[in-house]
């Protein structure tokens, strides 16, 4: 018994659309006291709009699998970004260590310096306080020794002015200090930050990838789970409602970073590319009816 070749779709359109005038216009058939010709041409027709009922239902299923193809394709950009921010955080971290070390080196000098200075403010007042002696027990030549006590008292003055000089550094010091170290934390925060929401991205990206591996295996439990997926967010979409429960502020919430501009509307993934996923003939062609097998029925 020879097999007859698969017709192309649109001469089953076209047979469709003749069989249906036929049946529509009132002509007779050839033989319409035949049961067996009556019973196969509603067999036909039942098979032809389960047939067309199948094509939609496969259609849709293509158009979700490309939206799904395109959401993993932009986690994996924002994967990337996040990531590169992360690197990009750790480089400043260090930068502001070295900076922070810098400064702990200047802070020691600075009180190396001031320690200095106390030490010689404190044997100048010994000084000081051996020279009143002197003083004391020289009250005859009073006039000169008052000349010495004014130029002990003004080099006690500039001594102070430079230990209040090296106080006042030593405080802005201590300030930049205090400010490099907030900026340290508020870096570590932004990285903790960054790293969370990088991981619930994996996690995402997992789940995405191992529902699209078993829509690849056809597996049915796999493609149920990505329409279950896809029309609970469809639904959420609908009622504004989240879809997850995740508290995390959204970067894109107000937009998609990523959507091309010729794309018209809201949804980021309307202009999707050719299917990734249609079977290839081995002359290398696309083989977009997967229901041209129907023929051989008809031609039988």
């Amino acid at each position: 018994m020879s097999i007859a070749s698969p017709a192309p779709p649109m001469a089953l359109t076209r047979r469709d659309s003749q069989i249906s005038t036929n049946s529509g216009s009132g002509i007779r058939p050839l033989m319409p006291e035949n049961p067996r010709v009556q019973e196969l041409t509603a067999s036909i027709e039942s098979m032809q709009q389960k047939r067309r009922k199948a094509e939609e239902d496969l259609f849709q299923a293509e158009a979700d699998l490309k939206v799904k193809n395109s959401e993993v394709k932009n986690l994996e950009i924002e994967l990337l970004t996040l990531e590169a921010t992360v690197k990009q955080l750790r480089v400043q971290r260090v930068e502001a260590n070295k900076r922070l070390n810098d400064l702990d080196t200047r802070v020691a000098k600075l009180e190396t310096v001031c320690s200095e200075s106390q030490n010689r403010l404190e044997e100048e007042e010994s000084r000081l306080q051996k020279t009143k002696a002197d003083i004391l027990q020289a009250r005859e030549n009073s006039g000169q020794e008052d000349i010495v006590l004014e130029q002990i008292r003004a080099e006690a003055q500039k001594r102070n002015e430079r230990l209040l000089g090296a106080k006042t550094a030593l405080e802005q010091q201590n300030t930049k200090f205090v400010a490099f170290v907030d900026e340290l934390t508020q870096l570590e925060r932004k990285m903790a930050c960054q790293e969370t929401e990088s991981g619930r991205l994996k996690e995402q990206m997992e789940q995405m990838r191992h529902i699209l591996e078993g829509v690849d295996a056809n597996d049915e439990n796999s493609m149920k789970e990505l329409l279950e997926k896809t029309f609970k967010e469809s639904l959420a979409a609908a009622n504004g409602l989240p879809l997850t429960g995740n508290t995390f502020m959204d970067p894109f919430k107000n937009g998609d970073p990523f959507m091309p501009s010729n794309v018209s509307g809201t949804g980021p993934f309307e202009s999707v590319g050719s299917d990734p996923f249609v079977s290839k003939s081995k002359e290398g062609k696309t083989n977009t009816n997967n229901f041209a097998n129907f023929a051989k029925f008809t031609n039988s």
